[in-house]
C-alpha cells in the first residue's frame, strides 16, 4: 500500500447517459477508461486506491442522482425526499442498496469520501456534496422527522473531503441551451419512450435507464421476467418529466436552469474543489471558434453549435464570445468553477485551501478524453492515477 496523507476513498460519478459498474456493458466496454482491455478501475485498485463507480439514473436530475449516490454509498431505500417528490410528480422511494461504505465518517481511511464527476457527474457531485454539508430546509420543513433522510438534515459537510469535477457542465453548455424548450422537451418525449419499451427488458441489464420513480418503468427488484412493454399507457407520465424544467437533467444541462441552480449550491468550508477544465477548438473568422481537426468525431458536430452560436436569449443571461471556446460539447468557460463562486488559478507549487475553488490549467482535450476516447492506455492510467494521488495528498 503506498504511504499517502489520507488514503480515502473515492466515488467516480458518471455523466448524461453514462453508466456504471452494476450495468452489464461495463464488462465489455466501460464509462471509466473505455475499453475493457484498458482495466482503469481495477489497475487503479491494485494500484492501491480504493476506487467506486455507482450506476445511476443516466437521465436523471442532479438531485435524484445525488440521493442515489447516498443510499450506494450508505445503504438503505433511496428516498428523493418527500417536498421533492410531490413538488415534481413522482414516486418517493426508489430502489434498496447494501451500502458498500456504512461507515464514513469514522476515524481511518474511512474519515472522508473525494468525488470525482464527469461532464454532467460534476453537477452531481456538487448537489451531493451540498446536501451532505446544509441539507435542505423544504425537506425539514415538511417531512416528519421520523421520516427524514440524513441526506437532508445537513451537518455532514466534513464527511466530503474534495469534489473535482472533469469537464464539468459547472455553469450549463450552450449546447443545451441551443435546443430549445420545445426541441428539449421533445427529446425528453423521445428518451422516454425507449426507457419504457426497454427498461425492464433484457436491454436493462446491460444498460438500466433508472427511471421507475417516473412510473415509466418497473423497479428491477419487483421484475420476475423481463419484457418490452409498450409505451402508449405512458403518456402522462412522459409528459409530467418532460414538462419539468427542474428535476429534468435536458433542462439542468442548460445554461438558464444552471443558473438557477449554482445560487443555491455552495462550497463547504472543509472541502476543496478543483475544476479540470478542456478546449479542443481554436480561433476563426470574426472571433468565433472552431474545432480542432483532433477533436473526437463524436463530439464534433456538437463543437459545431457551441463554438459558433449565441443567440440574443443567450446574450440577454451574460453569455458573450468568452464562451465560444469549447471541449465539443461543453463551452470551456463552463467546465471551470461555478461562475456563483471565488475561484483562483491554479499553479504548480501553490498551497490550496479547503471551501474554494481551483480552476486547474486548460487541457488540450475533448469532451470524452476523460473516458479514454482516443487516450492511450498509459495516459489515461497515468492521469487518474495522478489525480487521485493528489488527492489522497491533501492535508
Amino acid at each position: 500500500m503506498n504511504d499517502y496523507k489520507n488514503n480515502y476513498p473515492s466515488i467516480l460519478v458518471h455523466g448524461f447517459a453514462g453508466w456504471g459498474e452494476d450495468d452489464g456493458m461495463s464488462k465489455y466496454f466501460n464509462y471509466w477508461g473505455m475499453f475493457g482491455s484498458r482495466r482503469l478501475i481495477p489497475h487503479l485498485r491494485g494500484e492501491g486506491y480504493e476506487v467506486y463507480y455507482p450506476s445511476l439514473g443516466p437521465f436523471c436530475s442532479a438531485w435524484d442522482r445525488a440521493c442515489e449516490i447516498y443510499a450506494f454509498i450508505f445503504g438503505g431505500t433511496v428516498d428523493y425526499g418527500k417536498y421533492h417528490s410531490e413538488k415534481y410528480g413522482h414516486a418517493r422511494y426508489g430502489r434498496t442498496y447494501p451500502g458498500i461504505l456504512k461507515d464514513i465518517g469514522t476515524p481511518g481511511n474511512h474519515a472522508k469520501i473525494h468525488l470525482v464527476g464527469h461532464s454532467f457527474g460534476g453537477s452531481t457531485a456538487r448537489m451531493f456534496a451540498n446536501l451532505l454539508a446544509f441539507g435542505s430546509e423544504e425537506e425539514r420543513a415538511c417531512t416528519p422527522e421520523e421520516e427524514l433522510s440524513d441526506l437532508f438534515k445537513g451537518g455532514k459537510g466534513d464527511w466530503i473531503a474534495s469534489v473535482t469535477t472533469l469537464a464539468g457542465v459547472n455553469n450549463g453548455t450552450t449546447y443545451a441551451a441551443w435546443h430549445g424548450i420545445l426541441v428539449n422537451k421533445f427529446l425528453c418525449y423521445y428518451v422516454m419512450y425507449f426507457v419504457t419499451l426497454l427498461g425492464n427488458s433484457w436491454v436493462g441489464k446491460y444498460y438500466d435507464p433508472m427511471m421507475e420513480q417516473w412510473g415509466v418503468m418497473k423497479n428491477p427488484e419487483r421484475v420476475k421476467i423481463r419484457r418490452f412493454r409498450l409505451p402508449t399507457y405512458e403518456w402522462l407520465k412522459m409528459y409530467r418529466f418532460a414538462n419539468n424544467e427542474f428535476d429534468n437533467s435536458a433542462f439542468e444541462l442548460g445554461i438558464y436552469v444552471m443558473q438557477k441552480l449554482n445560487k443555491d449550491i455552495h462550497a463547504h468550508e472543509g472541502t476543496y474543489y478543483f475544476a479540470h477544465r478542456a478546449c479542443r477548438s481554436h480561433k476563426s473568422l470574426f472571433g468565433l471558434q472552431t474545432p480542432d481537426k483532433e477533436m473526437s468525431l463524436f463530439c464534433k458536430d456538437a463543437g459545431y453549435i457551441t463554438s459558433h452560436i449565441i443567440t440574443p436569449k443567450m446574450r440577454r443571461h451574460g453569455i458573450n464570445k468568452d464562451w465560444l471556446p469549447t471541449d465539443g460539447y461543453v463551452n470551456t468557460i463552463s467546465t471551470g468553477a461555478p461562475l456563483t463562486e471565488e475561484a483562483t488559478e491554479w499553479k504548480e507549487g501553490m498551497t490550496v485551501t479547503p471551501g474554494h475553488w481551483y480552476n486547474m490549467p486548460v487541457a488540450k482535450k475533448d469532451h470524452v478524453s476523460w473516458n479514454g476516447l482516443k487516450e492511450t492506455t498509459e495516459d489515461i492510467r497515468k492521469f487518474y492515477k495522478d489525480l487521485l494521488t493528489n488527492l489522497a495528498n491533501l492535508d
